[in-house]
This record gives C-alpha cells, structure tokens and sequence, in this order.
C-alpha cells in the first residue's frame, strides 16, 4: 500500500460470529498520565502490559482514546504492549484512537498492526490522505495556527514547549520530555490566553478550540475530543458485534469525563476512574454545557500509571 493510498475498512477485523459477542468490561483508556507517566512519557509500569494482555486474553476489549499521534501511540504504547502478548490474535480485542477522534490503529485477524484516519462519515480507512475529513479552507487555517504557534514557542515558551509535528488533524504543542510538570501548569494559563487570542486575532476562535491537558495545548476543531473518540469505540465495538456490560473509562484530566458524558448518553452501564487524585476534578463548561462530575466516579489513591495499575487490580478483585 502507498503512503495516501486510502481503502475503506468499515469492518476493522470482523469476527465471525453472528450474533453480539459479550465481554464483562471494556476499557477506554486516556494514554498521558493514565497509561504513560506523564513526565517521562513512557509506559513505567510493566504491570499495565500485564493487565492489559490478561484482559484482553479473557475477551474484555481494552481501547485508547487519546489526543496523541498513531505514531507516538505505535511508537511508546502499542508495539511494546504487541511485543510482550504471545497470542497475537487476543490483539483483535484491542483498538486506540488518535488526535482526539480522528485517526485510529488496531490489528487485523492474523494480528498485524493497520492504521489509517476517520472519513467524514466517521469510517475508518487507511492511509493519511487528510481530504477524506479536512476541507481546504479547515487545512489553511490550520496552516496559518501552526506558523503562529511556532512563532510564539520560538518567543517565549522553547525552554518547556515544543511544537508536535506529528500530529495530523490538529495544531498540537507539548511539554519537553523531563520538564516539571507543575512549572509547565503553571505557564499553560498564560500560554492558552495567548493562542486564543491568536484565534481572535485571525477570526477564527469560533471555528477552533484551545484545550490544555496535563502535558499538552491543543488548537482543535470544535467536535473532536475525548467524547468523539469514545464515539469511535463503541461504533468499532458495533462493527465487531462485541456488547460490554460494562465499560470503565480511566482519565487524568477535566476533559476526560467527556468520555463518561458519551457513555452516559449512550445507555451504557459505566464509570469513570479518575487516577489524579492531587488535582481536584474540577467542572468544565464546554459550549455552555455543565461538564461538572455527575458521573459513576471513582479517584484512585495512587496518581498516574500506578493509578492504572490500581484501577486493574480493583476490578479483578471484583470480577
């Protein structure tokens, strides 16, 4: 297949049986501090690969809904995790979302890894062709914001900014690997201002969003996010006729919940474990819509990736 080449794959992987195929639990998992540390910005504790594989042996399906590239997901999470699983076709089990529900990764039925971008009618095709979502006008703006966002991280921000090329469908800036993480919070309040007043300044802040995570500032199209890539899961889940009694969604951030609203919406059996417990949930309004915790929730006693590792352990205990 050449690079941009794009072949629909409505199915992803479909099982064979006919008829809805229940699993105990599906996960849908946040990856920058929830699976990775958010520091370092690497898986740090091997038990999640462990649990991970464990449950994806037993048939609960375990997601990553993320804003990060499919290569930054490939790279630090997804071929170390296929490395360590012996049955490769327990992968079938496993789907990530990248760039807040515009890209995706999964495995075939033999268990090689495809990877491709959602179309505007949300299937999922392979390849990178940006035309199958993204109209020329979107492609400009985004364009003009990256030049902006350089421009500003040149100025004021290169000792703990740097801006993410490899991101497809957003203009994305991060935190130096290493970097204090509460100096980087510290400064992302006066850094979001400023892209946003870049949005006003190109007239423009109605068509785009600024969003900052623990690790991260975003410049986003207004309906991506955590709950379209939540969306992204339970279509893929219903295109493998796989029905979750329930499903347990692990964030670190306010805009995580945005997973538990979908869920919510949805009719699903849920909660929401969040695994920050030194950063209060705090409400979030989004579109004028109330994102305060309302939510099935849960807040681990250990922070990050050994709050993972707690969330795992809790509900194989209550299996």
């Amino acid at each position: 297949m050449t690079e941009g080449q794009i072949i629909p794959r409505p199915e992803l992987a479909p099982r064979a049986p006919e008829n809805d195929r229940h699993a105990d639990i599906a996960f849908l998992l946040d990856v920058d501090g929830v699976v990775t540390d958010p520091t370092k910005k690497q898986v740090l504790e091997p038990q999640i690969f462990t649990d991970i594989e464990a449950n994806l042996a037993s048939g609960n399906p375990v997601t990553l809904n993320t804003g990060r590239s499919n290569e930054w997901m490939i790279d630090r999470v997804i071929s170390p995790l296929a490395s360590k699983v012996k049955d490769k076709g327990v992968l079938n089990n496993f789907f990530a979302v990248g760039e807040k529900g515009l890209t995706w990764v999964s495995f075939d039925s033999q268990g090689k890894l495809i990877k491709g971008v959602f179309n505007r009618e949300g299937v999922p095709v392979e390849g990178y062709d940006l035309k199958v979502f993204l109209d020329a006008q979107t492609a400009s703006h985004f364009s003009a914001l990256a030049g902006y966002a350089r421009a500003l991280i040149k100025e004021k921000y290169s000792h703990s900014t740097f801006f993410d090329d490899s991101k497809h469908a957003m203009v994305s800036t991060e935190m130096i690997d290493g970097f204090n993480q509460p100096q980087y919070a510290a400064e992302q309040t006066q850094f979001t201002q400023e892209l946003k007043d870049i949005l006003k300044k190109l007239g423009v802040e109605g068509k785009f969003n600024v969003d900052p995570t623990t690790i991260a500032t975003d410049i986003q199209m207004p309906h991506v996010g955590k709950h379209l890539g939540a969306q992204r899961v339970l279509d893929w889940l219903g295109r493998n006729k796989i029905a979750p009694k329930h499903y347990v969604a692990v964030g670190d951030s306010a805009s995580d919940l945005e997973m538990a609203d979908e869920l919510k919406s949805q009719g699903k059996s849920y909660e929401f474990r969040y695994v920050n417990p030194g950063k209060p949930l705090e409400e979030k309004l989004t579109n004028g819509e109330d994102k305060k915790p309302k939510h099935n929730l849960k807040v681990s006693s250990q922070p990050f990736s050994k709050g993972l590792v707690e969330v795992f352990q809790s509900l194989k205990k209550t299996a």
